[in-house]
C-alpha cells in the first residue's frame, strides 16, 4: 500500500468512527432524565399484554398422541382433539399444556402454555418446555410456534 492510499485509507476509518460517535451521541437519552420511580415501573409491568406461547409437536406413530395425529390425517377431527385433551390431562408430563391444534394433515401437534405470561418469563419457559419435550421418549421433535398472540386472541383448552 502506497503512502497515499494508507494516508486516505486512515482518514476515512476516522471519519467512519466520528460519526459512529455522533450517532450514538444523538441516540443516547438525555442525561437529565430521572429513572423511572418504581411506582411507573410496576404500572408499565402491569400493563404489559400477557403473552401465549405454543410448541409445535411431531409425535412417533405408536404414542397416544401420534395415534391422534395419524386420526386427524384421516379426517378424524373430533376423535383425534379427544384423545389430545385427554392425553394432555391425564399425563403429568403435559400438565400445563393445552391442546390448541393439529396441524393440517395431522403432521404436528400445536399445544400452548396454558398461562399467560411476561415477557421475562416466556424465555424460561420456552427452554424449559423446549428442552423437557424434546427429553421424552415418542417425540420426533418440538419447536417453537412462532406465531405470537395477545392473551386474549387465544381460545386455548384449559385443563
Amino acid at each position: 500500500m502506497t503512502p497515499s492510499k494508507y494516508r486516505r485509507a486512515l482518514a476515512a476509518a476516522r471519519a467512519m468512527l466520528i460519526m459512529g460517535a455522533a450517532c450514538v451521541c444523538a441516540c443516547a437519552p438525555a442525561v437529565s432524565q430521572a429513572p423511572p420511580s418504581a411506582a411507573e415501573v410496576e404500572q408499565a409491568h402491569l400493563q404489559a399484554p400477557a403473552l401465549r406461547m405454543s410448541f409445535n409437536v411431531k409425535f412417533q406413530p405408536l404414542h397416544a398422541l401420534g395415534g391422534a395425529q395419524a386420526l386427524e390425517g384421516a379426517g378424524r377431527h373430533d376423535e383425534a382433539a379427544g384423545i389430545v385433551v385427554a392425553t394432555l390431562r391425564d399425563e403429568i408430563a403435559f400438565h400445563g399444556l393445552c391442546f390448541e391444534r393439529l396441524s393440517l394433515g395431522g403432521a404436528e401437534l400445536v399445544i400452548s402454555v396454558c398461562a399467560p405470561l411476561s415477557l421475562e418469563a416466556s424465555f424460561v419457559t420456552q427452554r424449559f418446555w423446549l428442552e423437557h419435550l424434546g427429553a421424552r421418549l415418542g417425540i420426533i421433535f418440538v419447536e417453537r410456534n412462532l406465531v405470537a398472540y395477545h392473551d386474549d386472541a387465544v381460545k386455548a383448552s384449559p385443563l
